[in-house]
């Protein structure tokens, strides 16, 4: 999971961060089928195995979802962050509407 330079690869970061995204949203009751998945490196991720990620809402529709997901190294610096849009599947969307009154 570590590229030629000793530090963790941009994929598995892609993929911690959409993995977060899933169970943000799941969280929320909501599921979402992926559209779009963008993350912006910022600095290198060190190999120690700890990273943290928070997962924060950036908009919520009725048919899309985008959430961000910041990616920081032990020492809370920002490696990474993520933005995933997904659209919100029918039968979750009604369900969603109901939960918002």
């Amino acid at each position: 999971m570590l590229n030629d330079r000793g530090t963790v690869h941009g994929g598995v970061l892609l993929g911690l961060g959409h993995k977060a995204q899933e169970w943000y949203q799941q969280c929320h009751g909501v599921r979402c089928r992926p559209l779009r998945v963008t993350i912006d490196y910022l600095r290198p991720a060190p190999d120690d195995r700890h990273l943290v990620l928070r997962s924060s809402l950036e908009r919520r529709g009725r048919r899309l979802w985008i959430v961000r997901t910041v990616i920081l190294d032990r020492s809370g610096r920002t490696v990474a962050v993520a933005r995933g849009t997904g659209a919100v599947t029918a039968h979750e969307s009604i369900a969603s509407l109901e939960l918002r009154g």
